[in-house]
């Protein structure tokens, strides 16, 4: 067993070395999630595969598992390497489990957590540290995506905006499949700044549609500023109204960047254009909600009351009763699995 105590604040960083160690070996040599050559599938005989074997056959061709494995091992690493601000680490990483958990359980095809941690000795140590994620995920929501809280801690734990782009590139070569086909990750990344600060977003790196769309309205209900979310309700999930769009002060600069390539600034769709009048977009049309530009403009105004107050709407700002209502229909009509509400959210421990 690791020398760690379940509540030592020098125990956890000592753990989650030893967790980056194992599951990077874990990721090259478990038969979860290495492939089978095509010569060893001709000489098996068939069979039919379990419920546990089917679902693990379909993680494996969505790369959920592995770029799982990927995130969590860098996760780790960062809260080892970062003391200072440990206990902040740490609950976005509870957070991030948990929501990687989550995604996992609401399909047909159901997720185990230990096919992350395959090492049965690293499994046990992190479930005891980390029991919040592994009891409370099939029965409690995740209110942001993996790659958010990835996002947060990359951000929180680098010296500047140079280190945050060389640890997301890093880590973006370490997974598989590429832009919107990367499961877990998000294919772009928004910053908004406006007086020399700074507020990051990322687009829903949901495993399929429905994910997103669970996703979206969780966020609508629980976390997206009500600007942002009377914008994304005017055309979520029927496509079917005219957009309410806002206006930032000119004070605010948005810019945002495909994940595959940091260094280039990318133009906004023209969704973004329709909801948050933002310039020089694109004629490509992404789903509402879907883009960095949402999560990065809600967390602009959440917390830059000054900016808000200068922000035209040019319809009207929905009511948190409404939001509520029509956020609880649209989540139950979606989630298939365990026993979820959307009122009963992941807080961590």
């Amino acid at each position: 067993m690791f020398p760690c105590k379940r509540n030592s604040k020098q125990g956890k960083p000592l753990l989650l070395q030893e967790v980056t160690v194992n599951i990077k070996s874990t990721a090259s040599q478990s038969s979860y999630f290495t492939s089978v050559s095509a010569a060893e599938m001709a000489e098996q005989k068939p069979r039919k595969l379990t419920k546990k074997e089917r679902a693990i056959q379909y993680w494996k061709t969505q790369n959920f598992v592995h770029n799982a494995v990927q995130i969590v091992s860098k996760a780790a690493e960062l809260c080892a390497e970062n003391i200072d601000e440990l206990d902040d680490h740490i609950d976005l990483f509870n957070k991030m489990l948990h929501s990687i958990f989550f995604l996992g359980n609401i399909r047909d095809a159901q997720f185990d957590p230990n096919l992350i941690f395959d090492d049965e000795e690293i499994f046990e140590e992190i479930r005891e540290l980390f029991r919040g994620p592994f009891v409370k995920y099939s029965t409690e929501v995740a209110v942001r995506t993996p790659f958010s809280y990835f996002l947060d801690l990359v951000v929180s734990t680098s010296t500047n905006q140079e280190e945050m782009k060389t640890v997301l590139s890093d880590t973006l070569r370490q997974c598989k499949g590429s832009g919107i086909k990367c499961t877990l990750i998000s294919s772009v990344i928004c910053i908004c700044e406006v007086s020399g600060k700074r507020y990051y977003g990322g687009s829903l790196s949901c495993p399929g549609d429905v994910e997103r769309e669970i996703m979206t309205a969780v966020s609508c209900f629980q976390v997206w500023d009500n600007y942002v979310t009377s914008a994304v309700l005017s055309v979520f999930p029927e496509d079917r109204t005219e957009p309410v769009s806002m206006t930032l002060p000119s004070s605010v600069e948005c810019r945002a960047y495909a994940i595959e390539n940091l260094s280039e600034v990318k133009a906004p769709c023209l969704r973004c254009h329709e909801l948050y009048s933002l310039p020089n977009h694109s004629d490509n049309k992404n789903k509402p909600g879907n883009c960095a530009e949402t999560e990065a403009i809600s967390n602009l105004l959440t917390n830059e009351a000054e900016v808000k107050n200068g922000t035209r709407m040019n319809g009207p700002v929905l009511e948190e009763e409404y939001i509520q209502e029509r956020m609880m229909h649209h989540f139950n009509s979606k989630i298939n699995q365990g026993n979820y509400s959307i009122n009963r959210i992941y807080e961590s421990e």
